[in-house]
């Protein structure tokens, strides 16, 4: 089973830049101008995102929660009176509301977690490379199905900073969400075993359980 903490120092799975020669030559031109095009791609996610909010405020004012999937959220690294820029928010598509008990992580908690991991589409993966899930298949059917899905666990606080930002704004078990992170809350211009310097991070992420620190309460 691939385990996501250990993303705070490399992603997991097969590698993605393969080292032979001939295979080399079968990926060249996959990463051409890719810190220019995974900018595009996050700027563009946030510009569709910041429309929609912008609308549903428009339309429905303190109710638009209740009628758009998209969230915004800076980087919990933030210090309050800090100057942000659109490269220190995520991105959130909220793609089902979870159904079972009401509870937000802490930094301090653990959580578990159905996920896949993936980054903006590219020639060879046209869905996008994915580098790391839970359980055993890579599959999206598979990841988030009951029936064979195998949740991970985890320190909220033992991930990237996109990721651990939006753990820390789901409210309750169940919850799934499409997670758009830039590179600069990533791994930023550092290259993994799999990916390249400049990756922009996707998660689709389901919360399972969490686990609070220091008290025996569990909510899944």
């Amino acid at each position: 089973m691939k385990n996501l903490i250990y993303l705070v120092v490399f992603a997991l799975g097969t590698g993605f830049v393969s080292c032979s020669d001939d295979d080399k030559s079968a990926n060249e031109g996959v990463f051409t101008n890719w810190q220019a095009r995974n900018d595009s791609a996050f700027t563009a996610e946030l510009r569709a995102a910041k429309k929609l909010i912008a609308t549903a405020k428009a339309t429905y004012g303190d109710a638009w929660e209740n009628h758009c999937d998209y969230r915004l959220f800076p980087t919990y690294q933030a210090s309050d009176n800090a100057k942000l820029t659109s490269t220190d928010t995520i991105v959130v598509r909220i793609t089902q509301h979870g159904t079972g008990s009401a509870v937000t992580p802490l930094f301090s908690d653990s959580v578990r977690v159905n996920y896949l991991g993936r980054t903006i589409p590219v020639s060879t993966f046209p869905k996008g490379y994915v580098f790391d899930y839970s359980g055993t298949r890579s599959d999206s059917a598979s990841i988030f199905n009951p029936n064979f899905s195998q949740p991970t666990k985890f320190a909220v606080g033992g991930v990237v900073a996109g990721l651990s930002t939006a753990l820390q704004h789901m409210g309750h078990i169940g919850d799934t969400w499409r997670v758009y992170i830039p590179y600069k809350l990533g791994y930023n211009t550092t290259a993994t075993t799999n990916l390249p310097a400049y990756t922009n991070l996707i998660f689709d992420v389901q919360l399972k359980g969490v686990y609070r620190k220091g008290n025996v309460a569990v909510w899944k």
